[in-house]
């Protein structure tokens, strides 16, 4: 039973993200923040309760904290990605990067996988400072995250189609 509301939550996730048409608009960015509050509420009591029992529980559950508001809601989406990865699921490789650079980052601590971007100013996404660039990109691709050089290009191509 939990699997299988854990994958709606999982899914309402993302489908709000990409119904979101401007990152900067306080009214949607707030509705969002009180729809992911509602997610991370029942999935934390799906993770004390034990009934997370499959590899991609965990991946589910992480990516639910990863959109979270907390230092402690990114260390928990670390933890479940990671326990994700360890139970073999592929995608959790990437998301364990994630959260980590995530937590970091909400720390005041370079990220080092390069998978966090902010909007600027100009409404543009931005690699997310500091990062720390000294991790090699063979480190990188062993969690299925994109050489450093090829994540910022795509993002350059993202910002010039929205503003096409």
């Amino acid at each position: 039973m939990a699997h299988e509301l854990l994958r709606q939550l999982y899914q309402e996730d993302i489908a709000d993200r990409q119904q979101v048409t401007n990152w900067s608009d306080q009214v949607q960015m707030s509705h969002l923040k009180a729809r992911d509050k509602t997610r991370r509420t029942q999935t934390h009591q799906f993770v004390t309760d034990g009934q997370l029992t499959e590899a991609i529980d965990y991946y589910h559950a992480a990516l639910i904290f990863q959109h979270g508001d907390t230092v402690e809601d990114y260390e928990q989406a670390h933890h479940l990605a990671r326990e994700a990865m360890n139970r073999g699921y592929e995608p959790a490789k990437w998301m364990f990067a994630s959260t980590f650079d995530r937590w970091q980052l909400s720390k005041g601590k370079p990220q080092i996988y390069g998978t966090q971007f902010v909007l600027n100013a100009a409404g543009e996404w931005q690699l997310a400072e500091p990062l720390d660039r000294s991790l090699p990109d063979e480190e990188r691709q062993k969690y299925n995250v994109p050489a450093l050089e090829l994540a910022l290009e795509e993002f350059k191509k993202r910002n010039t189609a929205s503003t096409a």
